[in-house]
């Protein structure tokens, strides 16, 4: 069994696999810059199908939890955050994965304690647990957070 975190974000898609041990196995980004938004989150959405079809021994032994979308300042960025989200759910249920949307403050708050967690005390909790150096982006330790979430959560709970 895995337990994969999903963040995504208007432009990126950035997944992190656990296994069994919560030992990170696998980080992915998926990116597309295109200016028309449409294109970009079929785009986005396209890259995850693909890869959900080459890494399906993966995906479908697996428990994916994915940060539901935060409100931000912009309403246009919130929508395609939205949008992206959205169309991850999409693709994990017409695969047949399971999924969860959480808040970021129940992740959060499972993990580290704190519903209210800034980037900095996620990278340091992140770094401890897997290591310095390993996340390239700061998105990678929110993923793999949410995937270690969805370990806690689920590990033992068939």
């Amino acid at each position: 069994m895995f337990f994969i975190g999903f963040d995504c974000s208007s432009r990126t898609i950035h997944i992190v696999v656990l296994d069994e041990q919560s030992n990170i196995v696998v980080m992915k980004k998926f990116s597309s810059n295109t200016k028309d938004v449409d294109i970009r989150c079929c785009d986005l959405s396209a890259q995850l199908r693909n890869y959900i079809i080459e890494q399906a021994d993966i995906f479908l032994n697996s428990k994916c939890t994915i940060e539901n979308p935060i409100v931000v300042q912009n309403v246009k960025a919130s929508f395609l955050i939205a949008n992206v989200i959205n169309a991850v759910k999409i693709r994990l249920y017409d695969a047949g994965i399971d999924f969860w949307g959480l808040d970021n403050k129940v992740w959060k708050r499972g993990c580290l304690g704190n519903g209210g967690a800034s980037k900095d005390e996620i990278l340091r909790f992140a770094e401890i647990k897997w290591g310095k150096g390993i996340f390239s982006e700061q998105d990678f330790a929110d993923s793999a957070l949410i995937g270690f979430y969805g370990w806690l959560r689920f590990n033992n709970k068939g």
